[in-house]
């Protein structure tokens, strides 16, 4: 007999979207079943989709909570006149969130769960040029107050970062997160924007 105490909705929601985030890091997203996840959060299968219709609205709701994390940890930039320490604050709270949720990449990176989603594919790319924005509204400020070379382009410089830092979580998740991942990535940080500085600086 099930004898779990009733929860209020919104609880028992977001309790089910921190035990998809769990299992997603130790499986993988592809491999989580309803099944797997009603015992994970202590319920009875049919309750999980008392909650959420479907496999997808629950995969809709992980994604809005990835969603707001990562733009929360853009919007606490600390406050510093120079661009490029803000810009190092950017890419360090962005890592602190992979250790601090570690699905979160294969989540967002999920071909297969994004097949099954359109409304997750759609939401990852948004969710991309959002931060593509705001690492280029950074960079175009270290270049016109010159932080950074006059002629670097700020879009392709974003580029540039996330990429590394897409390189850098990809070998984290591989290697089992043996590393430090925000000391390594600010590493590759420092060494692509010593780079990119202005010669005489």
């Amino acid at each position: 007999m099930n004898t779990t105490k009733r929860k209020p909705t919104q609880e028992r929601k977001s309790e089910i979207v921190d035990a998809v985030l769990v299992l997603a890091a130790k499986a993988g997203p592809e491999r989580i079943t309803t099944e797997a996840l009603a015992a994970k959060v202590g319920i009875s299968h049919g309750a999980i989709f008392r909650h959420f219709p479907t496999k997808n609205a629950i995969w809709s709701a992980v994604f809005e909570s990835i969603s707001q994390k990562m733009e929360n940890s853009w919007h606490k930039v600390a406050p510093d006149p120079s661009p490029v320490k803000r810009l190092r604050f950017l890419v360090r709270a962005q890592l602190k969130l992979v250790t601090l949720v570690p699905a979160l990449p294969a989540i967002i990176f999920s071909r297969e769960l994004h097949k099954k989603n359109a409304g997750i594919q759609k939401g990852v790319l948004i969710l991309m040029k959002k931060f593509h924005s705001v690492l280029a509204k950074e960079i175009q400020g270290a270049i016109d107050c010159g932080e950074l070379r006059p002629d670097l382009g700020a879009a392709d410089t974003a580029n540039l970062l996330i990429a590394i830092m897409q390189g850098t979580v990809l070998r984290w998740s591989i290697t089992q997160e043996k590393f430090d991942l925000v000391a390594t990535g600010s590493k590759m940080l420092t060494l692509t924007l010593d780079g990119l500085r202005q010669q005489n600086q």
